[in-house]
């Protein structure tokens, strides 16, 4: 019974402070205690350094390996996939876990920017190829396929929790492929989803003063965010589905933006971290857990 009451008591807070609209501290007090319990953090690429954010300390700071060096986590937030441009029309992807450092190296033969991975290793990889080529790869298979079409496109996609479907951005428009068929299906205009680790939504920005989420099995749409203007950048997935992270700065007051997380239950919003986009900026994020682990073994500061 003893072991009942402290979730009984936060249980209680939480309609408490829905019904007084004060869902924003108990928000930031929910990912205060994931962070201290699971290491759930942010890690940011900076441009020329990685942020790790977690919500109960300070960031920390590291230097990237090399300015042609890119992150990105998997949706279960276990595993860092780095993209590392090299000379002319060649790349290293590497295969770094959290807590025990790298896995694999392999070395490819273009510039690639990596906009989706799924959590197997190998993972299945979605990537834009020598600045042109939409491209995908399946886990287990070097060989990779072009996804044809014309647009520009969006600098995120996501990956079906079955590694089956991509969802991708082109042209303004929101388009899923199924690769066991190779036919692609436009869903609504947007750019930079995201599919969320439990297949229940993709997140995606219909235009610049709102988001979706879009129920794959019944095609349903939910606006979130309406009211502020939204950076041109994805909405990245906590690995529990519970949050997403995008960038924002509010309407009325354009001088200030943030990196805020907004928890999809309830529409509860938290900052992460104002910043200047004239000083430095937040080229991408993801979501990873042990993030204690991770700042030990890169002897962040």
């Amino acid at each position: 019974m003893k072991a009942l009451l402290p979730a009984l008591s936060f249980a209680l807070l939480a309609a408490v402070a829905s019904v007084r609209g004060q869902t924003a501290p108990l928000l930031r007090f929910e990912l205060e205690h994931k962070s201290t319990a699971l290491g759930l953090a942010l890690l940011l690429d900076l441009g020329d350094e990685i942020g790790v954010y977690p919500f109960d300390r300070a960031p920390q700071f590291r230097k990237l390996p090399s300015s042609g060096a890119r992150p990105m986590a998997t949706p279960d937030g276990r595993i860092i996939v780095w993209a590392i441009q090299g000379a002319p029309y060649s790349s290293t992807i590497e295969m770094e876990s959290v807590t025990a450092g790298i896995l694999t190296k392999e070395q490819v033969d273009s510039w690639l920017q990596i906009i989706a991975a799924t959590s197997n290793n190998p993972p299945n990889i979605a990537f834009i190829s020598n600045l042109t080529e939409l491209r995908y790869r399946i886990s287990g298979s070097r060989a990779s396929h072009v996804i044809e079409g014309m647009g520009t496109i969006s600098s995120a996609a996501g990956w079906s929790p079955d590694g089956t479907k991509l969802v991708f951005g082109r042209g303004g428009q929101i388009r899923v492929l199924d690769t066991t068929n190779n036919r692609t299906t436009i869903i609504d205009q947007g750019a930079d989803p995201t599919w969320s680790p439990d297949g229940r939504w993709i997140a995606y920005r219909p235009s610049t003063t709102r988001a979706v989420l879009f129920d794959p099995r019944s095609s349903k749409k939910k606006l979130i965010l309406e009211g502020r203007e939204l950076a041109p950048l994805p909405l990245r997935w906590s690995p529990d589905s519970e949050y997403l992270t995008y960038v924002d700065r509010n309407m009325k007051d354009k001088t200030q933006w943030h990196l805020s997380v907004f928890r999809v239950r309830d529409n509860a919003v938290t900052v992460v971290t104002p910043f200047d986009p004239i000083r430095g900026y937040v080229a991408d994020w993801s979501w990873i857990f042990s993030y204690q682990t991770l700042c030990r073994r890169w002897g962040t500061k």
